[in-house]
């Protein structure tokens, strides 16, 4: 991919559309997790939550109708507090209800069809007013560090396989 392009822009849209989007409705302060790794489920209150950005990448496929994807990968902190919810206890369950666990996450914000704009090398999307769309925001919850490390291998190796070439974006 030739140096020169300014992604200032579209990330600019791409973080209001994910803090305004499921970063807000699913990993609001207060919002729930529905843990089922365990045998019995359980119910856990996000209290405090932090995220940071991981990674952007420029998927191509070629002859694709949407010749390019761009991803922004966030990784996803949260303090949460197992509480009382809809689910029956169990009793050998190696929680407490008000114990606090450390959750990770991984947010996947995805934009497609991307231009820039010959005059400024401004990158855009004919998209940009689907970045609040069910498909444009994807969000993994894992327990801990490793598992959120497998996440995104797994998604990384997946997005690798369907294009035909990725580019680190800066």
């Amino acid at each position: 991919m030739p140096d020169g392009y300014d992604f200032s822009e579209i990330d600019a849209i791409m973080e209001d559309g994910f803090l305004r989007g499921k970063w807000e409705n699913m990993c609001g302060i207060g919002k729930i997790i529905n843990d089922v790794s365990e045998s019995d489920a359980i119910e856990w209150q996000i209290n405090d939550r932090s995220y940071t950005l991981y990674e952007k990448k420029l998927y191509l496929k070629n002859n694709n109708p949407v010749p390019n994807y761009y991803y922004i990968f966030y990784k996803l902190d949260f303090d949460c507090e197992k509480i009382d919810g809809v689910y029956v206890d169990n009793p050998d369950s190696e929680y407490e209800y008000g114990d606090i666990v450390h959750w990770k996450g991984l947010a996947v914000v995805q934009l497609a069809s991307l231009y820039a704009d010959n005059h400024s090398m401004i990158v855009k999307s004919n998209f940009e007013n689907d970045i609040n769309s069910l498909d444009s925001q994807i969000i993994y919850f894992c327990i801990d560090e490793t598992a959120l490390e497998d996440k995104i291998n797994e998604e990384m190796s997946n997005y690798q396989k369907r294009f035909d070439a990725v580019y680190d974006v800066k």
